[in-house]
């Protein structure tokens, strides 16, 4: 408990907690996007897609895959991303991960 509550830990709560609200502004208004979701650390998108939004639509298997292959490890639900990021993840990591993210979405 003491090395949650720590400066440290706090000040990476924060400053991804302010990086995803950042992407978020950009992101939800991109019209492939259905909905950005995002509380404290963790921030979820759902993608358009032709099926209905749903965690068992299809395109789970090839969103994994596509992340898989680019290192990133996400939890796909159907057509909707979660970034559920570790405290010590880096700004650099961060933006890795909102590039590719942007990158696939651009291709769909």
């Amino acid at each position: 408990l003491d090395l949650l509550t720590s400066a440290e830990h706090q000040n990476n709560i924060k400053r991804i907690e302010n990086k995803h609200a950042n992407f978020k502004q950009v992101i939800e208004k991109h019209p492939k996007i259905n909905k950005v979701n995002h509380l404290g650390t963790v921030i979820s998108l759902e993608l358009k897609t032709e099926e209905s939004s749903s965690y068992f639509n299809n395109l789970r298997d090839y969103l994994y895959n596509y992340f898989l292959e680019k290192n990133i490890l996400l939890r796909p639900l159907g057509n909707v991303l979660y970034i559920i990021p570790p405290y010590v993840i880096t700004d650099n990591e961060l933006d890795l991960i909102y590039n590719e993210l942007t990158q696939l979405i651009n291709s769909l």
